[in-house]
């Protein structure tokens, strides 16, 4: 399966969510509700063959590149052979990952050929190109 398309279904899925009224919310049973209230707030789309490949905490590492991939992507600021930068302290703030956790994802997933990197700039930042897409299911 491709990441753009997992991408695209959970988009998807946060606007009809995102359509459901507070109202309504209260009229839905406990699980439901706490399931439509914590998907209103996306987090990480965990993709199996990624987890088992380099463990979870490197998979979440990886599908917080595949959003922002998507982001500079839309916001067409990618570089021209698809790099785009990340912040390791923006990574600290939004998925909860040290600077020494971010390093071990990112060196599990440069070993599996998932991503690539490499310093551009003055000051120099931290640029990614995700190479691998597809996951068979």
């Amino acid at each position: 399966m491709n990441t753009d398309d997992i991408l695209d279904e959970v988009e998807e899925m946060q606007k009809e969510i995102n359509k459901i009224k507070p109202k309504d919310l209260l009229k839905m049973s406990g699980s439901d509700r706490l399931f439509m209230v914590l998907n209103k707030n996306p987090g990480a789309v965990l993709i199996d063959q990624v987890v088992k490949l380099t463990g979870v905490k490197s998979a979440f590492f990886f599908s917080y590149l595949l959003m922002e991939e998507r982001f500079f992507k839309r916001t067409n600021n990618l570089t021209k052979d698809g790099f785009f930068y990340v912040l390791s302290n923006n990574v600290a703030e939004k998925v909860f990952l040290s600077l020494y956790q971010q390093n071990n994802a990112i060196k599990k997933l440069k070993e599996h050929n998932l991503i690539e990197t490499k310093f551009m700039g003055m000051p120099a930042k931290k640029y990614f190109k995700i190479i691998k897409k597809d996951f068979e299911d």
